[in-house]
């Protein structure tokens, strides 16, 4: 059974990643996460994306978003909540994200 749940939350994280929107070829909102793992992973968004693909592209790297928050780790570190605030709006043109246990 555990087998199971495993298998599936791998190919629902894999289904995120593939129906992210793709990374635009010019200017964008370069985005580096910090996994709770110490892993990092970098990709570039749209800037008029919503921000839902940001948390939607977390989840696809491994980031449970029920146990952790997803926040900037500077700045105002303001949260990623609001999944249709434009990414650009909500981060400027880069941003270094955290994640922070709930």
């Amino acid at each position: 059974a555990a087998e199971r749940r495993a298998a599936a939350e791998i190919q629902r994280r894999a289904a995120l990643a593939d129906a992210l929107p793709p990374e635009p070829d010019g200017a964008g909102v370069l985005v580096k996460l910090r996994c709770p793992d110490g892993d990092t992973r970098t990709r570039k968004f749209d800037a008029a994306a919503p921000s839902g693909a940001v948390l939607d592209w977390c989840d696809a790297c491994g980031v449970d978003l029920d146990a952790f928050a997803i926040r900037k780790a500077a700045g105002d570190k303001a949260r990623v909540d609001d999944r249709k605030r434009p990414v650009g709006e909500l981060l400027g043109s880069r941003a270094l994200l955290e994640c922070v246990s709930l």
